[in-house]
């Protein structure tokens, strides 16, 4: 989806618009109820369908490496910005990296990407992102691994 084909941005239990309300506290009227809300984007499908292009899906993979520019930019994520995100927040990333390569993003724009999930929710189809973790069995065993992953050696008071 484009710019052009944006209607609103707006609160995804109550439908207020965003207006000039920061995105990271969540619907500020929802927020007055005690209640939390992220937003969502509005699309007009009626201006947006006749760029959709079905023949661009043909050839692609059907199984789970379809994802695997959403899976790619989530590792982007956690290796830039020390994050885990959720791989449907990644996605946003996986969007903007595809739009950049096309060109209709210039490379100079300033671009604000919203993450809403940590890809706890999903370790299962993310587990190829995720490092072995060693288990330390005594003080020892804990310097030594940070040491050997880290390379540094903790103060342990």
């Amino acid at each position: 989806m484009s710019q052009e084909t944006l209607l609103r941005i707006e609160c995804i239990r109550c439908g207020a618009p965003v207006g000039e309300a920061p995105f990271h506290a969540g619907c500020p009227l929802c927020a007055a109820r005690d209640e939390h809300a992220n937003f969502q984007t509005v699309y007009d499908l009626k201006k947006a369908r006749p760029a959709f292009k079905p023949d661009a899906l043909v050839g692609r993979p059907t199984d789970m490496w379809r994802y695997e520019a959403i899976l790619t930019a989530q590792e982007l994520i956690v290796e830039n910005e020390g994050m885990f995100p959720e791989t449907t927040s990644a996605t946003a990333l996986a969007a903007l990296i595809h739009e950049l390569e096309t060109g209709r993003v210039p490379r100079d724009a300033e671009v604000v990407i919203v993450m809403t999930s940590t890809g706890l929710k999903s370790l299962n189809v993310t587990a190829r992102l995720r490092p072995k973790v060693p288990m330390a069995q005594s003080e020892d065993d804990f310097s030594a691994t940070l040491e050997a992953i880290h390379g540094f050696e903790p103060q342990i008071h």
